[in-house]
């Protein structure tokens, strides 16, 4: 399955309904990389009660978010001034989360030689059962955030197993004639049949 969404305005609380649904079909682990987390009632709570269920039944939830270490605009200011830079994550948010839901802020390496900067992780995916058979990936342009799921122009793209073998085996059979890489194909490729 290939599922692709445009954001329609106004779309919040489906949005996040949809991201519920997404987060119930979990059986073992919910990885998310998010760079903008900060949603407004009603989409916020909607989004946490579906991540705290998860993790109240065992679900192994975790959060990495883009926090920039520089000051920027409050959320008040910046929609206000209605541009970027975004505020960042809402902090306050993730204080919501279920006890056993680590979360983690990844800063900006404006101080390492990397180019990038304030932008380097700008990561949008969650990675449902990544190790299973039945692994499905949200991703896409849109943050999770208000605006993002109601008023921007954005997609979401959700991927399962079989489009995702298939990425895979593309991928493996560039490389290979690329690079030479035919033990790390053959080791990616039995894990692949080893989850049909």
């Amino acid at each position: 399955m290939l599922r692709i969404l445009q954001i329609s305005k106004g779309a919040g609380k489906k949005i996040a309904q949809l991201f519920s649904d997404f987060v119930g079909q979990a059986s073992q682990s919910l990885h998310i990389a998010i760079y903008d987390f900060r949603l407004e009632e009603p989409e916020a709570q909607i989004v946490i009660d579906a991540l705290n269920k998860a993790a109240e039944s065992g679900i192994d939830v975790r959060v990495a978010y883009f926090q920039p270490s520089k000051k920027r605009a409050s959320p008040s200011e910046f929609s206000f001034l209605g541009s970027d830079p975004a505020p960042g994550s809402d902090e306050a948010f993730f204080g919501r989360f279920h006890k056993d839901i680590p979360f983690k802020a990844i800063a900006d390496v404006s101080s390492l030689p990397v180019e990038g900067g304030d932008h380097l992780m700008h990561s949008k995916y969650i990675i449902c059962d990544g190790l299973a058979p039945s692994v499905v990936v949200w991703t896409g342009s849109a943050n999770f955030t208000t605006d993002a799921w109601s008023i921007q122009d954005n997609n979401i793209v959700i991927l399962n197993h079989k489009i995702l073998q298939i990425i895979m085996k593309l991928t493996l059979q560039n490389y290979r004639r690329q690079d030479g890489l035919p033990e790390q194909e053959r080791m990616i490729m039995e894990k692949l049949k080893s989850t049909r």
